[in-house]
């Protein structure tokens, strides 16, 4: 691409559109993936919802690199390796505290655990106890699994046999949808700044 044609390409692709585009990813793995609760599964794999899913992460980060001011070369740089720009964007401070995301999902998780004095304790409780540091990694864990799904060639359009490790799918779209609205303010002043002086 020439200079001018890149320059257009950096014009016309804005942190708001990114954001919002990723909005309706994240929403239609939420479609899919709560459909699958009806007594008829929808479909039979969770592909489809975990692409839909790693496509959503990829524009929130995307948009949030454009917030920043990063041009679209920039950004390609990274390609789709949702690990790299997730690294990125925690460099730049993106708003998502990972710890407090962890202690809301297992506040609504029914799962009972053993502590290590042996006594029954629920999901919340159990979190409560871990360092905040090992809950910040839980959602980093979760995203690297995706990425490794996602950043694998073709692993998620086609099916095939084996063992992979999936990330958990209902935490994900909680963490990924409330990253997505806290980044949305942001981006959209970033866009009416950047309209303001044109």
């Amino acid at each position: 691409m020439t200079a001018a044609e890149n320059a257009e390409e950096d014009k016309c692709t804005t942190a708001i559109g990114l954001c919002l585009q990723a909005q309706s990813f994240l929403k239609s793995a939420e479609f899919l993936f709560r459909s699958n609760g009806d007594a008829e599964p929808t479909v039979r794999f969770n592909d489809p919802t975990i692409f839909l899913l790693s496509h959503g992460i990829e524009l929130t980060l995307k948009a949030w690199l454009r917030r920043e001011r990063y041009s679209l070369l920039q950004i390609k740089r990274f390609g789709h390796k949702l690990t790299a720009l997730y690294k990125e964007c925690r460099k730049l401070k993106i708003p998502i505290d990972e710890g407090i995301l962890v202690g809301q999902w297992a506040a609504h998780k029914q799962e009972i655990h053993l502590s290590d004095d042996h006594d029954i304790i629920s999901e919340g409780e159990r979190v409560a106890l871990i360092s905040t540091l090992r809950r910040s990694r839980e959602v980093w864990r979760h995203v690297w699994l995706l990425g490794k799904l996602h950043d694998a060639p073709y692993v998620l359009r086609y099916h095939r046999s084996g063992y992979y490790k999936y990330p958990d799918i209902e935490f994900l779209l909680m963490s990924l949808l409330r990253l997505n609205k806290a980044i949305e303010p942001a981006c959209m002043a970033s866009y009416n700044e950047v309209k303001n002086t044109v």
